[in-house]
């Protein structure tokens, strides 16, 4: 059953994902790094630290939907690139900040604007986030999972 889940998943982004249990020892982080391996390679859209699709088909973020809106850049139009497939690990005292994203101080203070930097569910976009031992991780966290 795990198995056909994670090949599932694998070949059908609209399952949001794969949650594998079990006791110590079952191979559990083992499915997880194997998945990846058999993941091919990703095209996106160059520069993109939420690893859009150039055609779009997984989802467009903010900034890109903005963008569009404000006249940018067709997608079709912009540079890609063919990057690995990502493979994430969420450690287990990982703060929401890091998680979800905040703003850069140090980029927002130099160019006078709010500079967002991308947490680990964006760089995970498309690929694996792996959470170890997801029952210790703290209530918050775990909801925002």
């Amino acid at each position: 059953a795990i198995k056909q889940a994670l090949l599932l998943s694998a070949i059908n982004y609209r399952m949001g994902g794969v949650v594998i249990s079990g006791r110590k020892g079952t191979a559990k982080s083992i499915m997880a790094r194997a998945l990846h391996q058999l993941l091919p390679p990703i095209e996106v859209i160059k520069g993109s630290p939420f690893n859009i699709d150039p055609e779009g088909e997984w989802g467009l973020d903010d900034f890109t939907k903005t963008d569009l809106m404000n006249g940018g850049t067709p997608l079709d139009e912009r540079d890609t690139e063919v990057i690995a497939c990502p493979f994430v690990q969420v450690p287990l005292n990982v703060m929401e900040d890091r998680l979800i994203g905040s703003a850069d101080l140090e980029e927002s203070v130099k160019s006078g604007k709010t500079v967002f930097s991308p947490g680990l569910l964006a760089k995970a976009h498309r690929g694996v986030l792996y959470v170890d031992d997801i029952n210790l991780l703290d209530e918050e966290t775990a909801n925002i999972l």
